[in-house]
């Protein structure tokens, strides 16, 4: 008999230390989803339209404008096959993973430079699709 009682006990130590652990996990959870959220609007963005349609590059500006990001300069590139969202600030292009979650498409990559004063460069590529963030063109 004495021997179910400690096992109960163990079993029931057991479980207390599991929700303690589940609940620590769901806090850390939580801390560091409330990190990740980012004042948009610190993000500088250059948009450069590289697909030939014209007007995308202002209809694609007016979108993440409307999404809270500050953007400084439109304008035009050669034309060029793939959308791409460069980062110029950040190694760990955390700045153009914004953009591209607001877009939902584009290649990043890491290509610095100080001298444009921005955070991001977004090249609207051919296989830009502006339905996919609802711009209908």
């Amino acid at each position: 008999m004495k021997k179910s009682k400690l096992i109960s006990f163990a079993l029931f130590l057991l479980g207390l230390f599991s929700l303690f652990y589940l609940i620590s996990i769901g806090d850390r959870l939580v801390k560091s989803a409330k990190k990740e959220k980012k004042d948009l609007s610190s993000i500088r963005v250059q948009v450069l339209n590289g697909c030939g349609k014209t007007g995308m590059a202002k209809e694609v500006a007016t979108f993440l404008r409307a999404k809270g990001f500050d953007v400084v300069d439109i304008g035009n590139t050669e034309y060029i096959l793939h959308t791409v969202i460069l980062d110029r600030s950040d190694r760990e292009q955390g700045n153009a993973i914004y953009v591209r979650k607001a877009l939902r498409q584009g290649k990043l990559a890491f290509e610095p430079d100080p001298a444009l004063f921005l955070e991001v460069t977004v090249i609207i590529g051919g296989d830009f699709k502006p339905r996919r963030i609802g711009i209908e063109f």
